[in-house]
């Protein structure tokens, strides 16, 4: 099974194991509106994070991340009296799926500039 295809390893179909493997997608860097208020402080006024570099799709603060970027942490730190890690493993992929299906902010802005530089 590619990594591509799946976020994590699935122990028996539906049931997850192991942990969540970041696709590097940009997905959730480039839509923000997604999660409400809660990423306001990192948006750059277009619902992307200030941090994601569109071009390479990476983190450029990567090292130093907030703690609601680090899955793990956040889940240690915040989560882990709400639920199993099992049960937040399921909801961040879940999650992540659901914006993987959301438009790609910047192919649209590509083909729009280069149809802008065509003579």
């Amino acid at each position: 099974m590619a990594q591509s295809e799946k976020s994590l390893v699935e122990d028996k179909p539906g049931q997850v194991c192991g942990h969540f493997h970041c696709t590097q997608c940009g997905a959730c860097c480039s839509h923000l509106e997604a999660f409400g208020g809660v990423y306001a402080d990192l948006d750059n006024g277009q619902g992307v994070c200030r941090y994601y570099d569109p071009i390479t799709r990476l983190c450029t603060c990567y090292e130093k991340r907030p703690l609601k970027c680090r899955v793990d942490d956040s889940y240690e730190q915040i989560f882990k009296s709400q639920m199993s890690y099992d049960e937040f493993i399921q909801l961040t992929v879940e999650g992540c799926e659901r914006l993987q299906q959301l438009p790609d902010k910047f192919k649209a802005k590509q083909s729009k500039d280069k149809q802008s530089k065509q003579p």
